[in-house]
């Protein structure tokens, strides 16, 4: 007999609207939290860009206008300041370590977080 309480109580409208309401509320709230997950991932993915961009825009500043002894010593620099953020390893063109705190070049996904710096050129070359 039981059972029937059940049944027929689902069968009623009132009970119904409830239930209906709380799935569209369930979506809308799950649809609210997507969004904003997307929204603030994206802009902190947007402000590191940017960071990286910057600093990265300091350090070739530096190679152009001091050479590669005026960039190794940037990067030597930011490496003394506490609780720097970033690593960095700066190779000559045979593999040997002329900065940094990476033993090593690791994995790199494509298109991010590597800059190659031509050497340059003196005249006659």
């Amino acid at each position: 007999m039981k059972h029937h309480r059940w049944v027929d109580l689902i069968r009623t409208t009132s009970v119904r609207l409830a239930l209906l309401y709380a799935l569209l509320f369930g979506v809308s709230a799950a649809v609210l939290l997507a969004v904003i997950y997307w929204a603030a991932t994206g802009a902190m993915s947007s402000q590191l860009d940017a960071g990286l961009d910057a600093e990265r825009a300091v350090l070739e500043d530096r190679y152009r206008t001091g050479g590669i002894g005026d960039l190794s010593a940037a990067i030597t620099e930011r490496l003394k300041k506490p609780a720097h953020p970033l690593s960095y390893l700066l190779q000559d063109p045979s593999g040997k370590i002329l900065a940094g705190n990476l033993p090593s070049l690791p994995s790199l996904r494509a298109g991010r977080s590597e800059l190659e710096v031509p050497p340059k050129r003196t005249r006659g070359q």
